[in-house]
């Protein structure tokens, strides 16, 4: 979109009707380089990861920080929480923000259970998917409209060793 440069795939048409662009399927995967660290010490364990994607001229490069840090109780729980940061493949985005919290506890050797919470959050500005009237003044603080995305995940799993 001129407007908001996010992806837009509808337009007018010959008839002056808004029609949908995109044909066939387009799917680029990225170059990846990773770079970690990983410390552990008696129960404790941090770890550091910077990814970066390449995405040559088409998008911009994106980093993807990453930072965790896991503890484990002599009992057989362990408790571990993480801070990510990702930055927008395009301009108008705003970089996605990640917090995590899980834990587990092994009943016995054959046993475990597992919890995990995962909160995100995101916002970016884009036009009306439904106008009441067509605008013409190409000014994304005028014509579009803030969108926050939030994402909030949480899962279980339970593992038996046979």
């Amino acid at each position: 979109s001129n407007i908001s440069g996010l992806p837009w795939f509808l337009d007018f048409n010959e008839n002056n009707e808004l029609s949908f662009m995109l044909e066939g399927i387009q799917y680029l995967k990225p170059r990846k380089l990773t770079f970690g660290l990983r410390l552990s010490s008696g129960r404790s364990l941090f770890i550091f990861e910077n990814k970066k994607e390449f995405y040559y001229d088409i998008f911009d490069d994106v980093h993807d920080y990453k930072i965790a840090f896991e503890y484990r109780f002599m009992l057989g729980t362990s408790i571990r929480m993480g801070l990510s940061h990702k930055e927008p493949i395009m301009k108008a985005l705003s970089p996605v923000n990640k917090f995590t919290l899980g834990s587990n506890k092994s009943i016995n050797d054959r046993f475990n259970i597992d919890f995990a919470l995962s909160y995100s959050i995101t916002s970016y500005k884009y036009a009306d998917i439904f106008p009441v009237e067509y605008s013409l003044s190409y000014d994304c603080n005028v014509d579009c409209e803030k969108v926050t995305e939030s994402n909030l995940s949480l899962s279980t799993t339970l593992k038996w060793n046979f």
